[in-house]
């Protein structure tokens, strides 16, 4: 039996999403029973599930350790991310606090560490477990209503203790199937297909107690 990780997120409110999109795109929980367990996905499961790793992790570019670690952060203006780079969010809110107030006031001054690009405000990750919907919003960081393969990579090392390497080694495949239509892309209704959707996936075989890895960690750009 698979547990689901362990930890406390906030998630987003209102009627519509974090980065606009609309709440009724995308299922508010998980379904009850997403799997079919008749479909043969063994190889499959493997290969998403042989990432978890012990050894390179993504990093936050201000504390220097593992994404997953910890709560992460987006850099927004308005509804809108403003760049696709993660942080903690107890570091972001560190940059927050050492704004000025007039930047502050002028929605100014708060830059990514990565990519130096300028943010009005910072907004927590949610948890894909905890707000599918808005999971799926956050990690849309060109706001186009779809993933694309980095943005979804660079969500799943946020939140899961992966092998940044094996994992983008390993996408190809699990790409064929979360993809449906083979746009490149993962639409909101591909995200959440039972049996073949990237969050079913997740929940089969990233959401499960997993020991806090003792990590080497890496910069993502």
């Amino acid at each position: 039996q698979q547990a689901q990780a362990q930890g406390q997120a906030r998630t987003a409110e209102g009627g519509e999403s974090a980065i606009g999109m609309p709440n009724e795109e995308v299922p508010d929980s998980l379904p009850a029973d997403p799997i079919d367990s008749t479909r043969s996905d063994g190889k499959l499961g493997r290969v998403l599930a042989g990432t978890i790793s012990e050894g390179h992790v993504a990093e936050c570019p201000i504390c220097m350790e593992g994404l997953c670690l910890r709560p992460c952060a987006v850099f927004v203006r308005g509804a809108r991310r403003t760049c696709p780079h993660y942080i903690h969010e107890d570091c972001a809110e560190m940059l927050e606090n050492a704004r000025s107030t007039v930047d502050r006031e002028s929605g100014t001054g708060l830059m990514c560490p990565l990519c130096r690009t300028d943010s009005a405000a910072i907004r927590l990750m949610p948890r894909i477990e905890d707000n599918p919907r808005a999971w799926f919003a956050a990690a849309d960081a060109a706001g186009d209503g779809r993933l694309s393969r980095r943005e979804a990579e660079l969500a799943l090392v946020s939140q899961f203790p992966l092998n940044y390497v094996e994992l983008s080694a390993s996408l190809d495949e699990c790409w064929r199937r979360w993809d449906h239509d083979g746009s490149g892309f993962i639409s909101t209704e591909e995200f959440v297909a039972p049996g073949t959707g990237l969050l079913d996936y997740a929940r089969k075989y990233l959401l499960r107690e997993t020991p806090a890895p003792a990590v080497a960690v890496a910069m993502i750009y």
